[in-house]
């Protein structure tokens, strides 16, 4: 960094590190006052980028999200003339014959299709709302009977006994627990523990990185897991629809992107 020939800097980038070993991203601004002695300001911007990069990060999830719901709107209208014309061929031939056989693969295949749109359209608008009151330790619960038992996989749960009820859809927020439980235990290939815990308290705009948080008291869940982990590549797209890091296993790319989709309607 140089001082101009006017003897002063203005609006200069740079890192520097705090006390704590920290790196922050600062603003420099300096101007000559004699011989050897400078007078400045240096502002803070660390925390102004980061709520910039996470509004960039909403906004993109919108956009997605609106491209999303046409597409699962398309795709609705497609299967159910692909479906319903499957079922009427099927009608007119008994189980025997090859047509009965391949209209039955289309019928299914059609199926399948049918529940991605769906989860497309909770990606999108998270669904049709069914409010009613709910206590999160017992949807966990009931989310955990799904799960056959997995071996080297110890699922562990931490519950606040006194949590207070929540507003939402039940079938919505137990497919949100889903879908994050199953990515944890597909994260330990070689086997780990997931633990979920739940608890309330006042959460402020400091303590959650979400432009659009209001503060306020919340019930709030964890799940961890003992994966190896995400790159920060990776963490910026896990919540796109149809990414995946097993495409190879047949998966669909959607169940966290789902997930969002009805934890941000819920607001």
């Amino acid at each position: 960094m140089e001082i101009s020939t006017h003897g002063y800097i203005s609006g200069f980038d740079a890192q520097l590190k705090n006390k704590f070993g920290d790196v922050l991203n600062v603003k420099i601004s300096l101007r000559s006052s004699g011989d050897n002695y400078y007078d400045g300001v240096i502002v803070d911007l660390t925390e102004y980028l980061k709520m910039k990069d996470k509004i960039y990060e909403a906004d993109k999830l919108r956009g997605l999200a609106q491209i999303a719901g046409g597409m699962a709107h398309e795709f609705n209208n497609i299967f159910a003339g692909i479906l319903g014309s499957a079922q009427l061929i099927k009608m007119k031939f008994p189980k025997e014959d090859k047509t009965y056989h391949w209209a039955d693969i289309i019928e299914r295949a059609t199926i399948r299709g049918a529940e991605l749109v769906k989860k497309l359209i909770g990606y999108a608008r998270g669904g049709k709302f069914r409010v009613s009151n709910l206590n999160l330790n017992e949807l966990i619960i009931e989310t955990l009977q799904g799960f056959s038992p997995i071996e080297k996989i110890a699922i562990k749960t931490e519950f606040e006994p006194a949590i207070p009820e929540i507003s939402g859809d039940r079938e919505q927020i137990i497919q949100v627990l889903y879908n994050i439980i199953q990515n944890g235990i597909e994260a330990m290939e070689n086997g780990g523990s997931l633990i979920i815990k739940t608890d309330y308290g006042w959460f402020d705009e400091k303590s959650v990185s979400d432009p659009e948080f209001v503060a306020g008291e919340y019930v709030h869940v964890s799940i961890q897991d003992t994966g190896t982990g995400m790159t920060e590549e990776i963490k910026s797209k896990i919540f796109e629809p149809f990414f995946t890091t097993k495409r190879a296993m047949g998966k669909s790319g959607l169940g966290l992107s789902m997930a969002y989709g009805v934890i941000k309607s819920h607001g």
